[in-house]
């Protein structure tokens, strides 16, 4: 009986110390503040097709951002892929002029006109608000 009252004691100190392991719950975030806006994400361009000079620009929009700068950049050089096909390059984007700049951007899609046809274009876009720093601008990465 000695032998069976001390399994049961040592049973339940072992069943304590796991339970006393066991860590607390940890704290839920429900907000956080920035410093800065977010990049945008999944920036794509398509040739607005019945035009030929325009172009639809989509990005995923970021919380918290209050309207958007898009810049133009033609590309003015052209470079051999792995392919074998010529295919513009991407101009260096801070000493660069922009083709073109349109700011104060709240909605998307967001349509540019005024491009010129056979010619290959890049584009960047970064979000713009209130108290904080702009965001990093995001790149598309081929031309259009």
């Amino acid at each position: 009986m000695k032998k069976f009252i001390k399994n049961i004691a040592l049973i339940a100190s072992a069943a304590l110390a796991v339970v006393g392991c066991t860590p607390e719950p940890a704290e839920v975030i429900d907000g956080i503040q920035l410093n800065r806006c977010l990049t945008p994400t999944n920036l794509e361009a398509e040739i607005v097709a019945s035009v030929g000079t325009d172009v639809e620009l989509t990005w995923d929009v970021m919380k918290g951002t209050e309207f958007y700068t898009v810049e133009v950049y033609e590309s003015t050089q052209t470079a051999t892929n792995e392919e074998g096909e010529e295919v513009a390059v991407a101009p260096d984007f801070d000493a660069t002029e922009p083709f073109k700049t349109e700011t104060n951007i709240t909605e998307v899609p967001h349509t540019v006109s005024g491009l010129e046809v056979d010619k290959s274009y890049f584009v960047r876009v970064k979000g713009h608000a209130t108290n904080v720093e702009d965001s990093h601008w995001a790149v598309l990465e081929e031309a259009f």
